[in-house]
């Protein structure tokens, strides 16, 4: 029955991302510690994909209420098996349950959450290239961004040291009720996607850039963009503090990262010592 699958998938990742955290499968043929090989997730979504019940089943993919219909094939299982293996660093396994996905009529189509969790593989293994390759084919396949996959794919590029790629990620998000990207010096025109279709950033938009910033130990940016962040957000968080001290001290500027906490302390009622916020 489908229902059992599901719970068999559901356990099967669950275990190989336990595993995962502990520091991935024993050495030799990737098998999980209870003997398992690592493509039995794919197997088990292969197996739902071509139970008789769900074969039979067909549906339009325009947006339809799929949870009441028994059926039906649901995005997170695909996203659940599609995750553990992004998280491995296995993206040809990846890229097998995409094809899955891609070749089955009765499957939901790609959405911005399967490209943010094949992003944030790539992103890990350090290949900028195949992200540059992701964000092409996620804007060619007429793809509806949302902040979540832009964060992503900011975040994934500082990993792999492109931090030009990730302004250029968080400038067309900036930039898209803009009219005139030139007149501060920002520019969207080689961006694969149009300004208007570009989603707007949020806190955690500016966090990620300003971590991006700092590693560079670039200072008189990171406080611009925290200024800028006031003005688009309205607010910062422990984690924009924390972030702009990294900046100040990598910079030397020691008394600049004093000020930032400084002024971005509370006190709490409870507890007279001054406190990050």
């Amino acid at each position: 029955p489908k229902r059992v699958i599901v719970q068999a998938i559901t356990a099967v990742t669950s275990l190989q991302e336990r595993q995962f955290r502990r520091g991935g499968p024993e050495e030799g043929d990737g098998r999980l510690q209870n003997g398992l090989t690592p493509d039995v997730a794919f197997r088990l979504l292969q197996r739902l994909v071509t139970g008789v019940g769900v074969r039979n089943f067909s549906f339009s993919r325009t947006k339809v209420n799929r949870r009441k219909i028994d059926g039906a094939l649901y995005e997170v299982d695909f996203n659940r098996v599609l995750n553990v293996y992004s998280n491995l660093g296995e993206m040809d396994m990846a890229h097998r349950v995409i094809a899955l996905q891609e070749r089955t009529p009765h499957a939901p189509p790609l959405s911005p959450v399967t490209y943010s969790i094949l992003v944030k593989g790539y992103g890990k293994l350090g290949d900028w290239n195949n992200i540059d390759m992701l964000l092409r084919h996620a804007a060619a396949s007429d793809i509806e961004p949302d902040t979540i996959l832009f964060n992503s794919l900011m975040d994934a590029y500082i990993t792999c040291n492109q931090l030009d790629k990730a302004q250029a990620v968080f400038d067309s998000m900036v930039l898209r009720d803009s009219t005139d990207n030139s007149g501060d010096g920002r520019s969207s025109r080689d961006f694969p996607f149009a300004p208007q279709d570009c989603p707007p950033p949020n806190l955690r938009s500016f966090n990620i850039l300003l971590k991006g910033l700092a590693l560079k130990a670039r200072w008189n940016d990171a406080r611009k963009l925290s200024e800028e962040m006031k003005r688009v957000v309205g607010l910062w968080d422990h984690v924009t503090t924390n972030t702009l001290v990294q900046a100040a001290v990598r910079a030397n500027d020691f008394e600049a990262a004093e000020n930032i906490l400084a002024e971005n302390t509370m006190t709490v009622k409870d507890n007279k010592q001054r406190q990050h916020p």
